[in-house]
């Protein structure tokens, strides 16, 4: 299968190629259509670039996915919405809280 032109609007046309060209350039997913930005293309882009949160749909943002975000780029949560940043924090909180507790 020849790797689909992650630069070029109208290259990706299936859910299978997107998920290829965000492994390679998670910032791909800004040339993926709408309809192919599932959760899991996402979830791939933002493990490559923690950046590309801002090209993902409001209805696939979850805590998770931003955390994952995180871990690649310190500055990712600035580009999700206000009230998914919020949870996010909360989410390091318990997390960063559960880690002391077990090493008490």
């Amino acid at each position: 299968m020849s790797r689909p032109n992650a630069n070029k609007v109208g290259e990706i046309t299936t859910e299978e190629e997107a998920l290829e060209a965000v492994k390679v350039k998670g910032a791909a997913l800004q040339y993926v259509p709408e309809e192919l930005r599932t959760a899991e293309v996402c979830l791939e882009a933002v493990k490559q670039d923690g950046r590309v949160l801002s090209f993902v749909p409001e209805s696939l943002m979850t805590p998770e996915l931003c955390l994952e975000a995180l871990k690649e780029c310190g500055k990712a949560s600035l580009y999700g919405p206000e009230e998914l940043q919020k949870k996010v924090r909360e989410r390091i909180t318990a997390l960063a809280n559960a880690s002391k507790h077990e090493a008490d």
